[in-house]
């Protein structure tokens, strides 16, 4: 072998500050310039020598490296040439070192100052010790050292989290500092030591530590996925945070009851007192199975328990300041003239309504019976029982007083009985009406006609024209969300009871989502707690207001609304939608109920269902499309945590209304009264207890609330609840309870996941059995169409314009007219007015058009085919336009359209009664100031409208007048008073006789006589007398001419 001797030279600019490489141009001459550049070596003059330190705390969220889902992490520090390893914590993702790595004599030959303008970093590799095979890599982390020249610099490095990094995986966060020291002397003190052979982390680098406490609430476990091929039935879980741990107690049986019997744990712990250094908490949960075993089959960490932190509580905390909206609610004063109230009106009257239906059902038990001696003992003790409510509102005239008794005692069964009936009747008079503001007395049946939850619905859309009647009467409105009700306003997803974790088990794989084992229902506080360990604990702001943990059965209501732009599953680009609820092993579904051809569905429909939570806690609402051969498919679905608002001190079992009502369209509909629902939340909020003082004033702790503060400009309502229920309802409409809503919660679908299909409108109330039997459910179901028929009757037309001219130069049109309903297209046509040569029409002709309305919103329903192959009619909603156009008949070509008229039947222009009256400006498109009818309210229209020609605005003229008659009928109506088509049988309401049209109408190729009398002799008889004549003149010329040779010869011969 030979060795390769290889010639360095030190090339020496010519020049201070030239480049370091050269241009060098070809001898071929092209002029391209070649640039190269020599071998760079850096030369130092003499090395030093530095000291690092590695302060390693702790490190949060590693990922898991062994099957369990734990790892058995260490930390190896690589600075320079140099590296270190720390000690190894066994089964933790979240290890805590506290451990100072000293390298020494760490020789680098560069500038001290370059160094400390751009220190070399630090790397930090993460590996998961493993007893068998390699040590498997979790993540690196790179940190810039804290670098000092001077050893005395009194300059403290400070503890910070640096990602740590696995490729472009996340592997959590590591808690160190570093510090960078150049060697001399003296240098600083080394820490104290853990043993023999390990340093810690200074103190002044450590954070400083203080007495916590730490309450749990472990609620329960949820959805536990087996482990190992056996069901998770006895789990407990343990919670360690900072090196001390506290354990539950264990569940005997997920099955029956997924709750601890004991939710409160507590922990006396020293924590960093900055919330940066605050180490994460550990949440494991263990199954207890048979021989002892504790497998660990989840672990959450959390990384930040910052959201946690609370100040703690002492015995003169004010809880009222929490709510600042009872403290701005209204003034401590009773407003002016106002009296202390009893009972109200509202109040008497319902009770005394009450009181009649009890005497109406005994009356009629005792009608059959014998009279019992003491009768007349029984009439006046009838007046005695009577509440002071009652005499009081009998004398302000609401209940008209009963006749006064007579000091004589009148014999006889009869009277007496008169007398109470005559008592009931008049009773029953005064429940059926009530008086308004104005002084009008108003019948109770007729006050909520064509008022429905629908009305509610529109009134809080803001579409008056739907719900016009229901706004008049100033009834409350609702909340509308655009999204989920638990991400609105402040409710946080309903976690102010309890959060919900995901426990992990197994390594941390790419796709995370199979990694979710099941949840960790429960929730923590922490706070400062005194030193002095003689001092005495603050209040524990968590075991007050603790339900019981047992089950409870519950009936759960699904209010479906509609939905809302879902996606198209269907090759028309439609859907054939209806709804699914799955709650536990039940599922209900309205399949039977689908909408077809439609992608904004509008379902009203109620589900009902019974569940017990928390066993049945996950609600399915589903939006499947129907399919005739193959199996539905799934639109998009929603999943509703019961359980959280059933726990959640927002009150979302059922929305709080606006007022209480104790009947009518807006009747109460929760199992509880205001009153208990009040009383209910001060207890679990730290309140004091409401006091009522009378029926009008409410004292909660120092503040006073009045009735009259709430309702300043009430309207007279007969469906009014008592005024103390009303009261405690406006105290809780003040505090950040749920309000009665309408949630819009998006839909997704489990094969495109994270992407939206549409939303749901809908909401859902909760009923514990322990309330009592729930309200009945509120009818939300669509408004049905009513069934009318719209009868029409062509009497004639005038001024028709005259587009033909006939052969005989004649302007003429052959008038025929047709109507339909727009959407329906179902036409209708008179018979054809032959020449009518000055515009005028004579029919006497009746359509008749059935037709599906919705009076409250001013639409008609039209259910037809899209083409057909198609299995179901669409439904369309359409404005009720009626369309009569006019037209002139042509045999041997395509009929001229002449004039049309569109009316609105529920925003008509009123007709004219005479045919001079009729114009153009009677249409809204040429005035605005016209007086409009609606046909659904009068009936009935007869007159002139106006026709034009189907042109541009700018160039519409008057083509024609319409004399009709339109009627409108109800189904029943109708039956009633049939009537045929055109002039048909039967021939009633009215009863048509045939038109009487001039002779001249007539079609020509039918009827030769009359056409040759009327327009061939009309038009030619002096030529056609002449004609005759002038044949009649040949004739006898032709006979002279043909006789006169023979008579010449005749005469000349002699014979």
């Amino acid at each position: 072998m030979v060795r390769r001797r290889r010639w360095h030279r030190k090339m020496v600019p010519t020049k201070p500050g030239a480049p370091c490489f050269f241009n060098m141009t070809e001898s071929s001459g092209d002029n391209k310039a070649l640039m190269a550049a020599p071998r760079m070596v850096l030369l130092y003059d003499n090395s030093r020598k530095w000291q690092l330190r590695a302060y390693v705390f702790q490190a949060r969220d590693l990922l898991a490296g062994d099957q369990s889902g734990l790892s058995d992490p260490y930390a190896r520090v690589c600075f320079h040439t140099r590296s270190g390893v720390t000690e190894t914590i066994d089964q933790s993702l979240c290890p805590t070192w506290d451990q100072t790595l000293i390298f020494d004599n760490v020789e680098m030959f560069s500038d001290p100052y370059s160094i400390e303008a751009n220190p070399p970093p630090v790397v930090v590799e993460i590996f998961d010790a493993d007893q068998l095979g390699e040590d498997e890599f979790l993540g690196r982390a790179l940190v810039q050292p804290m670098v000092k020249l001077d050893p005395t610099d009194p300059r403290r490095p400070v503890l910070q989290w640096h990602p740590i990094l696995k490729g472009s995986k996340e592997g959590g966060e590591l808690l160190a500092a570093f510090e960078l020291f150049l060697s001399a002397d003296p240098m600083p003190p080394t820490p104290p030591k853990r043993g023999s052979d390990l340093f810690v982390v200074p103190d002044g680098i450590k954070p400083v530590l203080q007495r916590t406490g730490i309450e749990i609430l472990c609620w329960g476990v949820r959805n536990m996925q087996s482990f190992q091929l056996m069901s998770v039935t006895s789990p407990s879980v343990e919670f360690e945070i900072g090196g001390h741990q506290v354990i539950s107690d264990v569940i005997k049986n997920t099955k029956r009851n997924p709750n601890f019997q004991q939710p409160l744990l507590f922990m006396d712990v020293m924590l960093p007192k900055e919330t940066l250094y605050l180490p994460p908490m550990n949440i494991r949960v263990r199954d207890h199975r048979q021989f002892g075993r504790k497998p660990m089959v989840g672990l959450h960490v959390i990384k930040c328990l910052d959201e946690y932190r609370t100040e703690p509580l002492s015995e003169e905390f004010d809880a009222i300041s929490n709510f600042p909206a009872l403290l701005n609610a209204h003034s401590n004063e009773r407003p002016v003239n106002l009296a202390p109230k009893v009972e109200t009106e509202v109040t008497t009257k319902a009770k005394d309504q009450q009181q009649l239906q009890r005497q109406q059902s005994d009356g009629a038990g005792n009608s059959a019976s014998s009279v019992h001696p003491a009768d007349a003992a029984d009439a006046a003790s009838l007046q005695t029982q009577q509440p002071p409510s009652r005499q009081m509102s009998e004398t302000q005239g609401l209940i008209d007083p009963p006749p006064k008794k007579k000091r004589s005692r009148i014999p006889g069964f009869l009277k007496r009985r008169k007398k109470k009936n005559k008592e009931l009747k008049a009773k029953k008079m005064n429940f059926n009406f009530f008086k308004s503001d104005e002084g009008k007395t108003i019948d109770i049946s007729q006050l909520d006609e064509d008022i429905d939850w629908w009305s509610k619905y529109y009134a809080s859309t803001g579409d008056v024209k739907k719900c016009r009647k229901y706004v008049d009467l100033g009834y409350d409105t609702l909340k509308l969300y655009t999204h989920s009700l638990e991400f609105s306003e402040n409710f946080d997803n309903f976690s102010d009871f309890c959060s919900t974790y995901g426990f992990q088990r197994g390594k941390n794989l790419d796709d995370d989502e199979g990694n979710v084992v099941g949840e960790f229902k429960g929730t923590f506080r922490i706070y400062p707690l005194p030193e002095d360990l003689g001092l005495p604990l603050p209040l524990k702001q968590l075991e007050k207001g603790i339900p019981d943990s047992n089950p409870v059965d519950c009936i759960v209501r699904v209010y479906t609304i509609k939905a809302i732009d879902l996606q198209p599953n269907d090759p028309s680009g439609l859907a054939d939608p209806y709804v699914e609820i799955e709650l536990g092993k039940k599922r209900v579904d309205n399949k039977d109920k689908y909408i077809p051809n439609c992608l904004s569905p509008v379902f009203g429909q109620v589900f009902e269902l019974k569940c017990i939570l928390p066993i049945d806690k996950d609600l399915y609402i589903r939006i499947k499309d129907y399919d005739f051969l193959s199996s539905d498919d799934v639109i998009g679905e929603t999943v509703i945590d019961l359980e959280n608002r059933y726990l959640s001190k927002f009150n979302a079992c059922v929305g709080l209304p606006q007022s209480y009502y104790a009947e009518g369209p807006n009747q109460w509909r929760d199992s509880r009264k205001p009153k208990e629902i009040l009383a209910d939340f001060c207890g679990k909020n730290y309140l004091p207890e409401p006091q009522f003082e009378g029926t009008d004033c409410l004292r909660l702790g120092a503040k006073t609330f009045y009735l009259d503060s709430f309702e300043p400009n009430r309207k007279s309502n007969p469906h009014y609840g008592p005024d103390d229920e009303r009261l405690a309802l406006h105290v809780l409409n003040c505090l950040p309870l749920v309000k009665e809503h309408v949630e819009t919660r998006p839909l997704y679908s489990p094969l495109q996941p994270g992407i939206e299909q549409g939303k749901l409108q809908c909401w859902v109330d909760i009923f514990p059995a322990q309330f009592g039997t729930p309200p009945i459910p509120i009818n939300i179901e669509p408004r049905k169409p009513k069934d009318y028929e719209l009868r029409i009757i062509i009497w004639n037309t005038k001024d028709v314009v005259l587009e033909e001219i006939s052969i005989t130069g004649e302007a003429m049109s052959d008038i025929y007219v047709k109507g339909w309903l727009a959407g329906i297209d179902e036409k209708q046509e008179t018979d054809v007015h032959y020449r009518s040569l000055d515009g005028e029409g004579n029919f006497n002709w009746r359509f008749k058009f059935p037709m599906q309305y919705l009076p409250t919103e001013n639409v008609m329903v039209v259910k037809k085919k899209e083409h057909i192959f198609s299995l179901d009619a669409t439904e369309q909603f359409l404005p009720p336009n009626l369309v009569v156009q006019i037209w002139d008949n042509d045999k041997f070509s395509a009929d001229d359209f002449l004039g049309t008229l569109e009316l609105n039947l529920s925003s008509m222009p009123a007709p004219k009664k005479k045919s001079r009256q009729c114009g153009v400006d009677q249409l809204p498109a040429y005035n605005k100031d016209i007086k409009l009818i609606n046909l659904f309210e009068c009936k009935r229209a007869y007159g002139y409208w106006p026709c034009v020609n189907d042109e541009k605005p700018e160039d519409e003229r008057l083509t024609g007048k319409i004399e009709m008659e339109l009627e409108l009928l109800t189904a029943e109506e109708a039956a009633l008073r049939p009537a045929g088509l055109g002039q048909d049988e039967p021939n009633e309401n009215p009863h048509l006789d045939p038109p009487k049209r001039p002779e001249t109408s007539f079609l020509w190729f039918t009827s030769p006589w009359k056409t040759f009398k009327y327009i061939v002799w009309k038009n030619f008889k002096w030529y056609i007398i002449g004609a005759l004549l002038t044949v009649v003149f040949g004739l006898l010329l032709v006979l002279f001419i043909y006789a006169i040779p023979g008579l010449t010869a005749r005469r000349m011969v002699g014979v």
